[in-house]
């Protein structure tokens, strides 16, 4: 009677192995790469290609190198990096339910506590020959114009900005968020340019 109790409890044990990472997240998330301007081609470390618009369901336990190359731009490296994100520490706490300390082991192994960041993966690809910004670039006077050409790089000061695009259309999170059309430029704490963010 006794091996037979044991053996039970391993049988659950190792259905609880088995399941208990898919109960929560999974353990793949899909990555989104967007370029601008589209047409990129695409490789990944894990030896995945496309062409921007693409996406790729991905390991969330890897870390990643994303390179895009277009005929005309800049080739670009992106490290993709694999993190603990708030959606995953509260899938781990729902593990303790579910599955108990061989959940949160299983899903810690596995990955799924975390987030691949960042995601999605957005370029403004520059020009490699300025002579050819005007056949290649957006319009001048715009956010993927103004990267393109190479004109706006991180660093900028918010008065460079400006010079740049003139007044943004709106401001948000303490001026440290302007708008531009579709495009948002993002400035640090202390007032220099960051990044972008594309609504699409």
């Amino acid at each position: 009677m006794r091996a037979t109790v044991i053996s039970s409890l391993i049988f659950a044990g190792g259905v609880l192995l088995s399941g208990c990472a898919t109960v929560t997240r999974g353990t793949t998330e899909p990555l989104a790469i967007q370029s601008e301007p589209d047409g990129a081609k695409v490789e990944i470390s894990s030896g995945q290609t496309g062409v921007t618009p693409c996406s790729f369901e991905l390991k969330r336990k890897n870390d990643y190198r994303v390179y895009l190359r277009k005929d005309g731009f800049q080739p670009v490296e992106i490290q993709v990096e694999s993190r603990v994100a708030g959606a995953g520490a509260t899938g781990m706490a729902g593990n303790v339910l579910v599955g108990g300390i061989i959940g949160m082991g299983v899903d810690a192994a596995t990955g799924a506590t975390n987030s691949l960041r960042p995601n999605p993966v957005h370029v403004h690809l520059v020009v490699a020959d300025r002579n050819q910004a005007d056949t290649l670039c957006a319009a001048p006077g715009t956010v993927p114009g103004a990267i393109c050409r190479g004109q706006l790089k991180v660093g900028a000061s918010m008065d460079e900005v400006q010079q740049l695009l003139g007044p943004p259309q709106a401001k948000s999170r303490g001026d440290h968020e302007w708008q531009y059309g579709h495009d948002t430029v993002v400035f640090n704490d202390a007032g220099w340019f960051e990044s972008t963010i594309v609504a699409r």
